[in-house]
């Protein structure tokens, strides 16, 4: 079973250093999202955007078309309303990395070695 991505990310994010996290995303943004509305638990008594705050020092997160112009970049398209409250409520500094890193002729891809991972990877079971 993989745990509820909001309370891995408190516990993971309570125990680091201030100021010390680079948060990369590479999908939708509902996970950032409901970080960030979360509210005070077992793991911090620092709300979401508190913990975000004092942990993490840049988000990177893949998304936009920035040399193309096509408008429908699912990680932000597919749930607009996740993406811009995360983006918009980000207290810290966002780096916007083009899709287009992981696109072709780029030699990066993202999905395809996901086919050998484990089972049980967390990351394999997010993207089926």
């Amino acid at each position: 079973m993989v745990a509820d991505s909001t309370d891995g990310y408190r516990r993971i994010l309570a125990t680091q250093p201030d100021n010390s996290v680079v948060f990369i995303t590479v999908g939708y943004l509902r996970n950032m999202a409901e970080l960030l509305k979360s509210g005070p638990d077992h793991h911090s008594r620092l709300t979401g955007t508190e913990l975000v705050r004092t942990k993490i020092r840049e988000w990177a997160c893949m998304g936009g078309n920035f040399w193309t112009t096509s408008t429908d970049n699912v990680n932000f398209t597919r749930d607009i309303q996740s993406a811009r409250s995360a983006i918009a409520n980000f207290p810290k500094k966002v780096t916007l990395v083009p899709r287009e890193v992981a696109s072709v002729p780029s030699p990066l891809r993202a999905g395809e070695e996901l086919d050998g991972t484990p089972e049980a990877n967390p990351v394999r079971v997010a993207c089926p």
